[in-house]
């Protein structure tokens, strides 16, 4: 895993939280599971979109956890902006 340090001022990944976005389907199993360093939860979805929208998932449903698995935001795929 690639660690990088704060330099300066600047903020890397490493000291960024980390997200976790669920593809699921409506029965609560989880399809697809990826982890996003992003300061909030709404720059981990943003960072997701694509992911979430490559159609190799046939996942209804997503959700965004935070690094203590709390469930953030739990969406439809087809409400995602």
């Amino acid at each position: 895993m690639l660690r990088q340090r704060r330099k300066g001022h600047a903020i890397v990944a490493a000291d960024l939280p980390k997200f976790i976005v669920e593809m699921y389907d409506p029965g609560e199993i989880t399809e697809a599971r990826r982890s996003f360093s992003a300061e909030t939860a709404a720059d981990a979805l943003q960072a997701a979109k694509t992911w979430i929208n490559d159609k190799t998932h046939c996942a209804k449903n997503f959700r965004v956890l935070n690094s203590d698995e709390t469930i953030v935001f739990d969406k439809l795929v087809a409400d995602l902006d």
